[in-house]
């Protein structure tokens, strides 16, 4: 469909006599190229009034969460193997709670409008219940500084997670979120703030258009860097079941058709992330990325700490999973490729070891045969004596 073009765009729609035209508004669809295997549905949703003043709400507000939350832990018993089970009650910081809530109150949105859409698109991460990537514009009148902080945290964000890419926008490619998530890593937002005042900026109408042109022109290579962390982290949670799976098939005979019957459904569930990276896109994507940071990289030269999350080290980042993921492949390629040998020879013993034993049992019934040949007279003397045997033993049962 995109042979001739890299993008293309869908138009507007809109949901009637739907339960999501509370939610949202509209939305657009764009559809690009991302490389020979895949293409990029991206949807640009735009909330309606009623979700907008309640987002507004929700983020203006002093949150505090009186709540305790209950986890499990285990205490070793004294002398003896085993362990009890113990519960205790946490506390979190509230603007990491109101963290939370502003991405849970996003995230379900966003999971209705695709588990809505569904049957028309063959979404790869939402089939498998993981959260698509995305990236949550904010505009705010409020200027980026250090006594802002405690606001900041409370959307998930703090001043080093991200990079200026002028003095008005900001883009966040890291965000944190309360201890009740744990070790669960939220990789699949992008936060992009600007300050709106209203002012117009050369040829364009207002500082909101620029937002627009930049998530058009830039967006798809965003994106391209989410989709790959994220399928790296599911490719290494993959291949760290199968290696728990491959070191329980013991090197006995019979195992060969489980070991390759293993890998051969590791193959299936790694197929996604394989025909992802097939083709080397990385360094194109992360080059054009690079033309709207020339501000901030200027200025973090000159800087004594230039410490910051910026885009090289979410798209390097990225990328070094994918490093990461394939030596991990590689390793495990090979335990599957030494078990398979041991097993092969084994399976070749014991194949060899059947042959001989038939060998033996064909030469006697050949030699019986050729004894009767030559002595066709005690044919019929030997007949008898079987079935008399025979009628015999079914006497006795």
């Amino acid at each position: 469909m995109l042979s001739w073009y890299n993008t293309v765009d869908c138009g507007l729609f809109e949901f009637k006599n739907h339960s999501l035209q509370e939610s949202i508004d509209y939305f657009s669809v764009r559809i690009h190229n991302i490389n020979s295997a895949y293409l990029s549905l991206e949807f640009n949703i735009h909330l309606s009034q009623k979700k907008k003043e309640e987002l507004n709400s929700l983020i203006a507000c002093n949150y505090k969460d009186k709540r305790g939350f209950a986890f499990q832990t285990m205490t070793g018993k004294s002398g003896d193997t085993g362990a009890y089970k113990n519960y205790t009650v946490t506390h979190y910081n509230d603007d990491f709670l109101k963290s939370d809530k502003i991405y849970e109150f996003i995230s379900k949105i966003e999971w209705e409008f695709l588990h809505e859409l569904r049957a028309y698109f063959p979404f790869v991460l939402h089939i498998k219940e993981i959260m698509p990537p995305r990236i949550e514009t904010y505009s705010t009148n409020i200027d980026y500084h250090e006594n802002n902080r405690y606001f900041w945290n409370s959307i998930g964000i703090d001043d080093y997670m991200g990079q200026f890419i002028d003095e008005r926008h900001k883009m966040f490619f890291d965000n944190h979120m309360s201890g009740r998530y744990g070790d669960i890593p939220i990789n699949n937002r992008i936060i992009y703030i600007f300050k709106d005042d209203d002012i117009e900026i050369g040829h364009l109408e207002s500082i909101k258009d620029e937002v627009y042109f930049h998530l058009k022109d830039y967006a798809n290579e965003y994106f391209s860097f989410e989709f790959l962390d994220i399928l790296s982290r599911e490719a290494g949670k993959t291949l760290i079941a199968y290696k728990h799976r491959l070191d329980k098939i013991k090197l006995k005979r019979n195992h060969l058709k489980e070991l390759l019957k293993l890998k051969y459904n590791l193959s299936l569930e790694m197929d996604d992330y394989e025909r992802y990276i097939r083709d080397d896109i990385w360094e194109k994507a992360k080059k054009k990325i690079s033309e709207v940071y020339g501000y901030s990289d200027k200025i973090a030269e000159e800087s004594l700490k230039p410490f910051f999350y910026s885009y090289s080290n979410f798209c390097d980042g990225a990328v070094s999973n994918l490093q990461k993921i394939n030596s991990d492949k590689d390793i495990v390629l090979r335990e599957f490729e030494e078990k398979k040998k041991v097993l092969k020879n084994l399976a070749d013993y014991n194949n060899t070891a059947h042959s001989i034993h038939l060998n033996i049992v064909m030469m006697i019934i050949a030699a019986i045969t050729l004894f009767f040949v030559i002595f066709p007279d005690i044919v019929s003397a030997v007949a008898d004596l079987i079935m008399n045997i025979w009628n015999f033993i079914k006497r006795i049962l």
